[in-house]
C-alpha cells in the first residue's frame, strides 16, 4: 500500500507539472493560430491597398500598426473583429480611439492604414 502511495505521489510531482505545460502551449497556439487568422500580418495585397492611400506606407508601417491595434487597442478592451465595422465606421471610430490612446501621428497614421485596407481587402473579397 505504501509503495502505491508513493507511486501516485511520483505520478503528481512529475507527471501533472508536464501536463500543465502541454496544456498551456496548446491554448497559447491556438489563441496565436486565431490572433493570425482574424488579424493576419501584412502582405502585398494589404500594402498595395494601403499605398492607393498612402504611397508612402510600408510594409514595416502596416505591421507596426497591427501591433498597435493587438497591443494599444487591446488594453481596455478585446481587439474588435476588423469586418465587424464598415469602412466608413472605422474612418469615425479610428481618430477617437487614437485620441483615446493618445497615439502621435505616426502611430494613429500606421493603425489607420492596416485596419482601413484590411477592411477595404474584406469588402472586395466578399463583392461577387
Amino acid at each position: 500500500m505504501r509503495q502505491m502511495i508513493q507511486n501516485c505521489q511520483l505520478f503528481a510531482n512529475r507527471a501533472l507539472p508536464m501536463l500543465f505545460l502541454v496544456s498551456a502551449g496548446l491554448l497559447v497556439t491556438a489563441c496565436t493560430d486565431n490572433l493570425i487568422t482574424r488579424f493576419p500580418p501584412p502582405d502585398v495585397v494589404l500594402l498595395q491597398q494601403a499605398q492607393q492611400d498612402d504611397p508612402t506606407i510600408t510594409m514595416t508601417d502596416l505591421d507596426h500598426g497591427r501591433k498597435l491595434y493587438l497591443t494599444n487597442c487591446t488594453a481596455c478592451h478585446s481587439a474588435e473583429p476588423i469586418e465587424r465595422y464598415s469602412l466608413v465606421d472605422w474612418q469615425v471610430i479610428l481618430p477617437d480611439m487614437s485620441a483615446e490612446s493618445k497615439f502621435n501621428a505616426r502611430q494613429e497614421r500606421d493603425v489607420s492604414a492596416y485596419v482601413l485596407s484590411y477592411r477595404r481587402m474584406l469588402a472586395q473579397q466578399s463583392t461577387p
